[in-house]
């Protein structure tokens, strides 16, 4: 029979794999994302026609998806190298909830990619959850 010790480090062990899966994988789908706004002018397969007046607009700007692009990249950095992760989790807050919102009224197509990374982004706040209680608290 195992002792309390021996079933704790191995908890411990299998969530540090998820962990370090979750970051990983969320941190490579950033970094190809990021990579994907620079390479094409529209990002998105086969857009609905309010898909593409929306991401036109933004691309009209001059700035945005580039800016967006750029962030992604960063913080897939960060979650590749595991340093500042809750700053990169912070980074990237604002650009989930656009990109799921997106998916849900724009472009339905492509919403379980972002469902996938939001519950891949919710893992890591909660495991750092710590790190983001003084922001949270009143």
């Amino acid at each position: 029979m195992d002792s309390p010790t021996q079933r704790d480090s191995r908890t411990s062990w299998q969530a540090s794999k998820l962990a370090f899966a979750s970051r990983i994988l969320l941190g490579l789908t950033l970094i190809s994302g990021g990579i994907n706004n620079f390479l094409v002018r529209n990002p998105v397969s086969n857009p609905t026609p309010e898909a593409d007046r929306f991401l036109t607009f933004l691309n009209e700007t001059g700035y945005m998806l580039q800016a967006v692009a750029i962030t992604e990249i960063t913080v897939g950095i960060l979650l590749l190298s595991g340093r500042f992760i809750p700053l990169a989790l912070a980074l990237f807050a604002p650009i989930l909830v656009n990109i799921l919102l997106f998916h849900v009224f724009i472009q339905f197509a492509g919403v379980e990619a972002a469902l996938l990374a939001t519950a891949l982004y919710a893992y890591l706040v909660y495991l750092h959850r710590d790190r983001f209680s003084d922001i949270l608290s009143p």
